[in-house]
């Protein structure tokens, strides 16, 4: 029989390889690069420079999460565990593409403020992994950096770590899921946004029970910020002076938070043991042994994104 719902050693499980098969992907693609070069008569950083294989790259984390919710879907009734309903109402979509509207345009402007003094410090600011400069590409990146990582990335840290963690309080869950969420993205770069974003799509699903909402966000979000920078809106945007991109952040954070007390919740009435099931166990706390192989997973992550800022810092080679 299928579980119906997360613990603490699953989040654990769950984190650890978010962190290690990304890693293990990549070693793979760089030694399937080096092995198939020849045979072009190319050498491996060159056909990594090939849009092709910089989209395979750019979706190998990708890959690893699908590898992840499908062996979930073995294990787990995703439907119960993840909160996963496809009844999410019309209000709560309209109320989701909102949040993932206001999301970018009233972030990116403190996010660009936050890259231009990690360049001023130094650090080397990376784009997304392929270039955007036509429809076709601007369709290409909807479909792979918009819509697969929205599905992907909301049902293992919203469906799976955030549910896993609701059982020791809601605020533990939200700013432990999204702390999370960031040290995953490894980069000094990804902080603001990712982090900021994680709360309110947390706030989305604990509201409207339903993983679905924030699905809706994420893909909403990301389709704007890929359009935003497409259309050079981005660029005005970036203008805006540190004092008015502050408040716009914050602005934008409580109308963000206020729409979310709006959304209705979707899921059907608990059953006497899905109450049970998903009270919260004192002696499960998060320093005990049951939490042990996250922290674990954490102290990796944390090397992980250590070691991408020191990276991050070093200057280019010419």
């Amino acid at each position: 029989m299928k579980k119906t719902f997360f613990d603490l050693i699953s989040v654990g499980k769950i984190f650890l390889w978010l962190i290690v098969l990304p890693q293990i992907l990549v070693l793979l693609g760089e030694v399937v690069l080096i092995l198939v070069a020849p045979l072009f008569n190319q050498t491996p950083e060159a056909l990594l420079g090939l849009t092709g294989v910089q989209i395979a790259f750019t979706m190998l984390a990708q890959v690893a999460f699908l590898i992840i919710v499908l062996v979930l879907n073995k294990k787990y009734d995703l439907k119960k565990s993840m909160k996963l309903s496809k009844n999410l109402g019309l209000r709560n979509i309209l109320i989701c593409v909102a949040l993932g509207l206001i999301a970018v345009l009233s972030l990116y402007p403190i996010v660009s403020w936050f890259d231009v003094l990690l360049e001023s410090l130094g650090y080397n600011i990376s784009t997304v992994g392929f270039e955007i400069t036509s429809p076709f590409m601007l369709i290409l990146g909807i479909v792979l950096l918009a819509f697969v990582p929205a599905v992907l990335e909301e049902l293992v840290f919203r469906g799976a770590i955030f549910q896993g963690l609701k059982r020791y309080g809601k605020w533990v869950a939200i700013f432990g899921t999204s702390a999370l969420f960031v040290l995953l993205h490894g980069s000094l770069q990804q902080v603001i946004f990712p982090f900021l974003v994680s709360i309110i799509l947390c706030l989305t699903v604990f509201k409207a029970e339903n993983v679905l909402a924030s699905i809706t966000v994420h893909f909403v979000a990301n389709t704007t910020s890929l359009v935003v920078g497409y259309v050079g809106f981005g660029a005005i945007l970036g203008t805006l002076p540190l004092w008015a991109s502050i408040l716009l952040a914050v602005g934008g954070m409580g109308l963000m938070i206020f729409l979310t007390t709006l959304l209705k919740s979707t899921a059907k009435p608990k059953t006497a043991e899905e109450v049970l099931e998903m009270m919260p166990e004192q002696a499960m706390s998060l320093r005990s042994d049951n939490g042990r192989l996250l922290r674990m997973a954490i102290g990796l992550a944390v090397i992980f994104y250590i070691a991408s800022i020191w990276v991050g810092f070093t200057p280019p080679s010419v």
